[in-house]
């Protein structure tokens, strides 16, 4: 599988996602997800899309993040990794087509 790169926006943060297969590293600006997020809520709210179509683990990411605050960049990165699991779903799983 390539890199899929997304981009997730809210208010004025951007989030450019890159979605790889992997163990479920999280990168955020070179920081780790605990360093970069420190409220659980927020890391939350980032996972949230793997939960929802049950591939925790699966995937290593790297984000590169600007603008606003911590809550705001949060949303943008949900939204980016939802728009490359949609990407993922409809080129490698054959459930997409039905």
């Amino acid at each position: 599988m390539e890199v899929i790169h997304k981009i997730g926006r809210r208010k004025t943060s951007v989030a450019r996602v890159m979605l790889s297969e992997g163990t479920g590293e999280f990168e955020f600006n070179g920081k780790s997800i605990e360093t970069y997020f420190p409220s659980p809520s927020m890391r939350m709210k980032i996972n949230k899309p793997f939960n929802v179509v049950g591939l925790e683990k699966k995937f290593d990411l790297k984000v590169n993040l600007d603008g606003s605050g911590l809550s705001a960049q949060a949303d943008a990165v949900a939204l980016g990794i939802s728009r490359a699991l949609i990407k993922y779903c409809l080129l490698y799983t054959s459930d997409a087509a039905d």
